[in-house]
This record gives C-alpha cells, sequence and structure tokens, in this order.
C-alpha cells in the first residue's frame, strides 16, 4: 500500500458497500491455510525468509455457510466455478447475460483447455426477495452503478439489505455525519465507541456490551493505532500484529495487467453493461498450478469485464 487514491473509501450511509462494482469470489481454500498447504507440498524452504505468510486460523469449509448465508442475502447471481471449492448450495440467481465479448472470452478459454465461467455479481439478474423479506430488482445494465450506487435497487449494497432489515427490528439507530474516533476499553474487553458528530463537533462517548470495527482496512487499522488496542506491528522486528500485512482490495492497489485485443471483422457494444458482468478463470488462481520450478507463490485470474461506459463521466 503506497497511496490511498484508488482506495475509493465509503464514507456515507452503507460505506463503501454502495459504490462497489458487486464482484463476489469466494477465497480459495488454499488462502485459508496458504502456510501449511504451501510447507505441505513444496517444504518450508518455498516459503522466503522475510515473507509473512500464515494459516488464518479458520478453514474455507468452516466458512463455508457463511458464504452461503451471505449469497443468498445479497442475492448473488453465479455460475459455478468448474474448478472450484465445494458449495452446500447453488447461487441463488442465474448468471448474468451473455455478450458478444463474454462469449468470445469463454469460447477461446474453453479451446485452450481452460475453465471459464461468469463472474459472480452482486448486480442481481431478476428480482429477488431475499430470505430476509428484502427486494432487490433485476439488473437493467445501463452501466450507472460501474463504482457508483444503484438507483434502481438492482444492486445488493447495505441499504436494501442488512440496513433495511435493521430498520425494521425497531431495535436499530443510523447515526449519519457522525466519525469514530477512539475505542474505549477496559482491560481486554471493549466497552464503547468515542464518535464526533462532524455537523457539529459535538465529541460523544457511547457504551456499549459489543463493539463492532467494520469500517474497512484502513478506518480499522487507524482506530486499533489511536485506541491503543493490541500491539503495532514493527517491520524491523517483525513483532506486533496492527497493521501487518495491511493492504486494501484489488485492481489499482496490486499488480493489475490490462490488455486490448483489435478485430477487424467484429464489433462489440460496450455501452452497456455492470459492475460485476464478466467472465474469468481460475487454472491459475491460488495453487491450482504446480509452483515448484515457480519463484513465486499463489497465482492470477485472467477475466474480462464488460463494464459498460460510465454514461455521466464519458458524455
Amino acid at each position: 500500500m503506497r497511496n490511498n487514491s484508488h482506495a475509493r473509501i465509503g464514507t456515507d450511509t452503507g460505506g463503501a458497500g454502495v459504490h462497489w462494482n458487486g464482484i463476489s469470489f469466494r477465497w480459495l481454500p488454499y488462502d485459508f491455510e496458504i502456510y501449511s498447504k504451501t510447507v505441505d507440498r513444496y517444504g518450508k524452504d518455498k516459503i522466503p525468509k522475510d515473507m509473512t505468510i500464515q494459516d488464518w486460523g479458520i478453514t474455507y469449509d468452516e466458512l463455508e455457510p457463511y458464504y452461503d448465508k451471505f449469497e443468498k442475502t445479497a442475492g448473488i447471481s453465479g455460475e459455478e466455478n468448474p474448478i472450484g471449492p465445494k458449495r452446500s448450495d447453488k447461487y441463488p440467481n442465474p448468471p448474468m447475460q451473455e455478450t458478444a465479448v463474454t462469449r468470445l472470452y469463454k469460447k477461446a478459454a474453453k479451446e485452450l483447455g481452460y475453465h471459464p465461467y461468469h463472474i459472480p455479481s452482486a448486480n442481481v439478474t431478476r428480482q429477488y426477495t431475499n430470505p430476509d423479506g428484502e427486494t432487490i430488482n433485476a439488473c437493467m445494465y445501463c452501466a450507472f452503478c460501474e463504482e457508483y450506487g444503484c438507483d434502481f435497487g438492482a444492486k445488493a449494497d447495505p441499504i436494501v439489505t442488512v440496513l433495511a432489515t435493521a430498520e425494521k427490528t425497531g431495535n436499530y439507530e443510523l447515526r449519519n455525519q457522525c466519525t469514530a474516533t477512539r475505542v474505549t476499553h477496559s482491560g481486554n474487553r471493549a466497552n464503547g465507541v468515542i464518535y464526533t458528530d462532524t455537523s457539529t463537533g459535538q465529541e460523544y462517548e457511547q457504551p456499549a456490551d459489543i463493539v463492532v470495527l467494520a469500517g474497512f482496512v484502513f478506518t480499522n487499522n487507524r482506530l486499533l493505532l489511536l485506541s491503543e488496542i493490541g500491539e503495532p506491528y514493527n517491520p524491523k522486528t517483525g513483532k506486533g500484529i496492527i497493521g501487518k500485512n495491511f493492504t486494501g482490495h484489488f485492481s489499482n492497489l496490486s499488480t493489475y495487467v490490462g490488455t486490448r485485443g483489435f478485430f477487424e471483422d467484429k464489433k462489440f457494444n460496450l455501452y452497456a453493461g455492470a459492475g460485476a458482468l464478466g467472465t474469468t478463470i481460475d487454472d491459475f488462481s491460488g495453487d491450482n498450478i504446480d509452483h515448484t520450478d515457480l519463484d513465486f507463490l499463489h497465482g492470477y485470474e485472467v477475466h474480462y469485464f464488460q463494464t459498460g461506459m460510465r454514461p455521466i463521466a464519458n458524455n
């Protein structure tokens, strides 16, 4: 992490979950146990001395029921990954529509012996009512949602799903224009939050039996450091945990290589699309390739997205 220029941090109701593109992959079993699975297959010498990878302390199988619950809450539209990990159930909605480009990608990938599939999407493909009774509309492929909120309510975001459900309980209060600055704690237990109402400058202390940090990686680390909770990571000694392996999401924040192709005999209408409309292969993801003679660990996915032309920005 070197800068925040592409972090796109969410600061309003629903946070970054409102302007996310809707791409909804699951982590692979290898990701959860990357250290032990790497050692088992290649030996300890495969891991460089200054590499800090470790097992997460939870496995894919343990988390899988919660993946399934999330996908049903969000109405994820997907196609099963031909070489993906086991699932307890199918996606609740069918995958997004094929386009001329995704058809071409899949055809080429299959001819090369790979296993393409439609990317799991929170741009919902048909009107869907989730287990909590919240209705998400069908995506119109208008391309407005790519990095923005969906006015039509066809993208699963916190506003149309979990926040709407919480509000119906009568036990939920949303405090807008407020910024948490400290977590109060006694011994090893958090007991509240100090926050500032940014519209008035007034500071408040909110007691709590349970404190949940859900402010994404940047805010969570900032709050823990300011609250003096946990030991800050020291890159020189390798000790400490807060801020260790600090990073954001994919795209501009990681190694991301793009290519363009030109076709004399084909025309692609790319003005329409959606944030997560695309197709990919997992043949090179995680440890799906043999790393014995390679000088890196983990892998990459090769995809094509048709996000549309961002009508306002492009005009």
